[in-house]
C-alpha cells in the first residue's frame, strides 16, 4: 500500500485482468452448479468453517454448502460467529439461530470477543507485525476464524454485494471529505477515486469482473490467502469465483436475485436484507482510544496528514473508519522507536 492509501484509508487502482475461461470451460453450467464447484474443494479438507453472521450472504452461502456436503456424504461445513463485546442486536441474534434451525445443524462455533480485536490489540499488533498494514483495516477480524480452521478451509460471503447487487455501488457515490488531509493530498485522492469511479463499465455483465480487479478487493484477498496458509487453511470466497461470475453474467438481471437463487433452501424472510449490528465500534476499543490520546504526532507523514485535523477526528466517539489505518501505522512506529531505544540502552 501507497503512503497517500494509507493516509487516506483508500486503496486505488486495479490489478491486471486475469484471462477470460475458455467456452469448455465454462459449459452450460447454471449459476447454482457453478457456485457448488467452487465451494466442493472447500468441504472436502475439513474442518470446513463458514464465516457466518446471519445475513443474506453468509446465510446463503452456508446453505448451498450444508446442501452439497449432504447431497455427497460429505462432512458438513461448520458456521462460526465472532461475537464482540455484545455487539449482536437481539434481533441479529435470533436470525442467526432461525438459520441454523433452518438447515438442521447441531455444530455452530460462536467465538465471544471483547477487546481483542481492537485495531491496535493483540490479534491485529500480531498480523501487523508479520504482514504490515492490513487491508481492511480490520482485517484481523478473520483471524480467530482462520486459527479455529487450522488445517482445514474456511469459507466467506466476500463478493455477494456485488455478484448479486450492484457492483460497488460505493464508487458510484462521491467522495466522502477527509479533513485529516493535507489540500494537496485530499486533491489527488479525489482524483484517484474518480479515475476508479469513471472506469465502471456501462454493460451490467462486466461490472462484477471490473469489481474483481480493484486493488481494494484483490489486496484484501490476498491478505487473507497469506493468513491462512501460515495455518494450512484454504480460504475460499465463492462469490467470486470466476466460473460463479460468467455463469451469473449469462443470466438476465431479473433471475440474479438472491431469492431466484437460493429460495429452494431458505425462507423468504431469512434472504431479506437484515439489519445487522455494525463492528466499528468493537474495533475503535480501549487501546485504540488510548493510542490516541498519547498520540505525539509519530507514525504519519506529515506532508499528507494535518496532524491537528487528525487528532480532532480521534477525539470523536465515532472517528472515520478510513483513519484506523493511520492509528495501525502509530502503533508500528512505537514498536519500532520502543525497540530502537532497548537496542540504544544495551549497547551503550
Amino acid at each position: 500500500m501507497t503512503p497517500l492509501e494509507i493516509a487516506s484509508g483508500v486503496v486505488f487502482g486495479f490489478t491486471p485482468p486475469t484471462p477470460a475461461l475458455a467456452p469448455v470451460e465454462i459449459g452450460t453450467l447454471p449459476p447454482r452448479e457453478a457456485l457448488e464447484r467452487a465451494i466442493r474443494p472447500a468441504l472436502m479438507r475439513p474442518p470446513c468453517l463458514m464465516s457466518f453472521s446471519g445475513g443474506r450472504s453468509s446465510s446463503a452461502i452456508l446453505a448451498v454448502a450444508v446442501h452439497l456436503a449432504r447431497r455427497e456424504g460429505l462432512e458438513l461445513p461448520v458456521p462460526a460467529t465472532n461475537r464482540m463485546g455484545g455487539s449482536a442486536s437481539a434481533d441479529e441474534t435470533a436470525r442467526q439461530e432461525r438459520v441454523i434451525i433452518c438447515l438442521g445443524l447441531t455444530e455452530w462455533v460462536r467465538l465471544e470477543l471483547a477487546d481483542e480485536l481492537d485495531l491496535v490489540g493483540p490479534v491485529a499488533m500480531r498480523v501487523l507485525r508479520r504482514h504490515g498494514f492490513l487491508w481492511p483495516s480490520y482485517a484481523h477480524l478473520s483471524m480467530p476464524l482462520v486459527e479455529w480452521a487450522s488445517g482445514g478451509s474456511l469459507i466467506t460471503g466476500l463478493g455477494y454485494r456485488n455478484a448479486l447487487g450492484e457492483p460497488d455501488s460505493l464508487l458510484c457515490r462521491d467522495l466522502d471529505p477527509l479533513p485529516w488531509l493535507r489540500p494537496s493530498a485530499q486533491r489527488e485522492v479525489r482524483a484517484r477515486w474518480t479515475a476508479d469511479a469513471t472506469s465502471r463499465p456501462r454493460a451490467e455483465q462486466h461490472r462484477l469482473g471490473w469489481w474483481g480487479r480493484l486493488r481494494r478487493v484483490q489486496v484484501g484477498i490476498e491478505l487473507l490467502r497469506q493468513l491462512g496458509a501460515e495455518l494450512r487453511v484454504q480460504v475460499c470466497h465463492p462469490f467470486i469465483d470466476p466460473m460463479f461470475s460468467t455463469a451469473l453474467g449469462e443470466l438476465p438481471v431479473s433471475r440474479r436475485s438472491t431469492h431466484a437463487l437460493f429460495g429452494d433452501l431458505l425462507p423468504s424472510e431469512l434472504l431479506a436484507p437484515p439489519t445487522m449490528s455494525t463492528y466499528k465500534d468493537a474495533f475503535w476499543g480501549t487501546k485504540s482510544r488510548e493510542l490516541a490520546e498519547a498520540w505525539q504526532g509519530e507514525g504519519v507523514d506529515p506532508v499528507l496528514v494535518d496532524a491537528e485535523a487528525l487528532q480532532m477526528q480521534w477525539s470523536l466517539q465515532r472517528p472515520d473508519p478510513r483513519t484506523f489505518l493511520l492509528l495501525q501505522s502509530v502503533a508500528l512506529a512505537r514498536e519500532s522507536l520502543m525497540a530502537s531505544s532497548v537496542v540504544s540502552a544495551a549497547g551503550g
